[in-house]
């Protein structure tokens, strides 16, 4: 994938967990703005302009940047938020018509899943530094690649 391609899908995935977190907005998204916790939302995106002096991204990072924006789209579809009021707002029920929903299994079945997703987007966070940090490292345009990168690709060809 192209960088510029990887910084608009990155770009898009952010805004559209931004957009899915307001359909039900409370307590967690007060205190991820205050805290500075919401920072990491924006990570994907410095991740995505860190490695721009790439030209393409090889197969390992892009699919690190992929399961990255599906991951944090799915967790701000499924990571509830709460209010003073009893019952919690879940986006993608909210946006589905249930709206608010008490201690009963869809909250269950969308609780679970919303803790699930911000694991995985906290791991393929990791994940994904790491593959764009070797992507990097290994592009020949990059100024982080070494001689030894280039003696090794140059061993690798002949």
């Amino acid at each position: 994938m192209q960088t510029t391609h990887n910084l608009i899908l990155q770009s898009g995935s952010v805004a559209i967990f931004i957009a899915l977190r307001l359909t039900s907005p409370g307590w967690l998204m007060a205190i991820a703005i205050f805290t500075g916790l919401g920072l990491l939302v924006f990570a994907p995106i410095a991740l995505a302009v860190w490695v721009r002096r790439c030209r393409r991204l090889d197969a390992a990072a892009t699919a690190a940047f992929l399961a990255l924006a599906g991951s944090l789209i799915a967790t701000g579809a499924l990571v509830g938020d709460y209010t003073d009021a009893p019952g919690t707002r879940i986006p993608l029920l909210m946006l589905t018509g249930v709206g608010e929903v008490g201690n009963d299994s869809e909250w269950l079945v969308a609780s679970q899943a919303g803790s699930y997703c911000v694991l995985a987007y906290l791991v393929l966070l990791g994940v994904t530094w790491w593959q764009s940090r070797r992507s990097r490292r290994d592009d020949p345009h990059s100024p982080l690649s070494t001689d030894d990168t280039a003696s090794r690709n140059a061993a690798i060809a002949r």
